[in-house]
């Protein structure tokens, strides 16, 4: 079965927009694949194991402390660069450092309008 790897960070925020395409890509009958549960294994050469079996990446980028995602969802990117994995970036409107996104295919995306971004 296919894979993507879902980047993202983990809080409540970001939680329903990664939720939505989750179900849309499983809808698709594709495996989705994240950083959750780790089972004791080490953060980055878990993650980036992940990222090297998965077929393509999705980072999410959204807006935290003033204004900027989280630099995990960076180094996942780099990691997904690396290995030539095809990437889309899915960021938040307003997004004040995605500039390291440039030039990647992306979506830009409204928590408020979830539902034009998905279709």
């Amino acid at each position: 079965m296919e894979s993507i790897f879902l980047s993202h960070h983990f809080d409540n925020e970001i939680a329903p927009v990664v939720e939505s395409f989750k179900r849309l890509i499983e809808s698709h009958d594709l495996e989705v694949i994240d950083g959750r549960r780790l089972e004791g294994q080490l953060v980055i050469d878990e993650v980036k194991r992940r990222i090297e079996e998965a077929d393509a990446v999705i980072v999410f980028l959204s807006k935290r402390e003033a204004g900027k995602t989280n630099e995990w969802v960076s180094h996942e990117r780099s990691a997904a660069q690396t290995l030539g994995k095809p990437l889309l970036a899915v960021i938040e409107q307003g997004l004040t450092n995605a500039a390291p996104f440039v030039g990647f295919e992306s979506l830009q995306y409204d928590p408020a309008k979830l539902a034009d971004t998905l279709l």
